[in-house]
């Protein structure tokens, strides 16, 4: 008996670690769904680490990066996201590159040199902010050149 309260106490603390996983998180209907080589969640602190060709979704919005760091909210809602490293946002027809994306609800901000490219434009600036299922970015310091058709 007391062999398993240690063992179930070492595993409650002993953070997750899989190779190759896909993460669900939230409710399903607006789940975050996560992708990497390398995955590992710390139940106790409810944080999850995923490294190496990075690849998430929610709603109608897409982001790869090179690492992402996600913490959950106690209903297992998702608190804070952060992916670094060449960073891409998709959404339609439209993508988003940066160094950085910081998720918070349904807002996605993205710096460092923050580019978006559209099919009618090419917007660049300091940070980037955009609202998922929404057709709307508002862009700090931007610069915007309009394509003619």
């Amino acid at each position: 008996m007391i062999f398993m309260m240690l063992l179930s106490s070492a595993l409650a603390s002993t953070p997750v670690v899989a190779q190759g996983a896909t993460v669900e998180v939230g409710p399903s209907e607006r789940a975050l769904v996560i992708q990497a080589s390398s995955t590992r969640f710390d139940l106790e602190s409810s944080k999850g680490w995923f490294t190496g060709s990075v690849k998430a979704s929610r709603g109608d919005m897409s982001l790869t990066a090179d690492e992402a760091e996600v913490t959950l909210g106690e209903g297992g809602e998702i608190a804070r996201a952060v992916a670094r490293g060449q960073v891409v946002v998709s959404q339609g027809a439209h993508q988003a590159t940066g160094d950085v994306a910081l998720i918070e609800g349904d807002t996605v901000t993205l710096s460092g040199d923050p580019v978006l490219t559209s099919p009618q434009h090419r917007m660049k600036g300091r940070e980037m902010v955009f609202q998922v299922g929404a057709k709307t970015v508002r862009c700090t310091a931007c610069t915007v050149v309009v394509e003619e058709r």
